[in-house]
């Protein structure tokens, strides 16, 4: 009974996968600026000789904070004890792994 089911969501895994909308060439390319668009900004910022570092690092956390979905990322890694956590718990946890990744 359990190969049964393996073989079926396998089965179904791969019809979504074959089913999903394939990324067309104008949205590669629109992805690929915004990405190198963020990697010249950030590069930008490292090579400024006339800002201090204090004042790269918060420019850089800036840039991550503003281009990345922190509170989804947060529920991601926080996976299915996401359900189980407080509001409380749940909103502290987005707020110290926002501050640890943007410090990362």
């Amino acid at each position: 009974m359990k190969m049964f089911t393996l073989k079926r969501l396998g089965q179904l895994a791969l019809v979504l996968v074959l089913s999903a909308p394939q990324a067309t060439p104008a949205a590669a390319e629109q992805a690929s600026k915004y990405v190198t668009s963020l990697a010249n900004d950030a590069i930008t910022v490292f090579q400024d000789p006339d800002v201090a570092k204090e004042e790269k690092t918060q420019k850089i956390q800036d840039l991550f904070v503003s281009n990345f979905d922190l509170p989804f990322i947060s529920r991601f890694v926080l996976a299915q004890y996401w359900r189980a956590a407080s509001p409380e718990q749940r909103e502290k946890f987005q707020s110290v792994f926002s501050e640890w990744a943007t410090k990362t």
